[in-house]
């Protein structure tokens, strides 16, 4: 994903965070071959006999430089996914089955959180001067 935003926004740098899940010597090496400074939490201990123990130690260095990037991290993405969640999804479940479904149901979930904090940034009357 990383790679298709940094083509996408056509940097030859670009700096990205994610959260535990994608703590694993193959996804920081790829970052690091594309250009892309990643900053990851890492969910597991080093092995210190692993190849991978000089990549998560790099990656452990760069979180405990820049520890602002998870905070930020947080307060960007964890906000909205959370209502949407909790407002939307009710209990977090998708009542959709299969992918086509999920990415549907999702797609409705995020139009419609658009368009809540749209109307609650700009007020319903100059949303609707907009829309007409």
């Amino acid at each position: 994903m990383a790679k298709a935003a940094k083509e996408q926004l056509q940097q030859s740098e670009l700096s990205v965070t994610a959260d535990a899940g994608y703590s694993n010597g193959k996804q920081f090496q790829a970052c690091e071959e594309a250009g892309i400074t990643a900053y990851v939490p890492p969910n597991r201990a080093v092995n210190p006999r692993s190849k991978e123990k000089e990549l998560f130690e790099r990656m452990e260095q760069r979180m405990q430089a820049h520890p602002e990037m998870m905070v930020s991290r947080r307060s960007i993405v964890e906000h909205p996914f959370g209502n949407l969640k909790q407002w939307l999804l009710g209990n977090g479940r998708f009542l959709l089955r299969q992918l086509e479904g999920a990415t549907a149901e999702m797609a409705l979930a995020v139009n419609a959180y658009n368009l809540k904090r749209a109307i609650n940034v700009l007020g319903v009357r100059r949303m609707m001067a907009l829309m007409g």
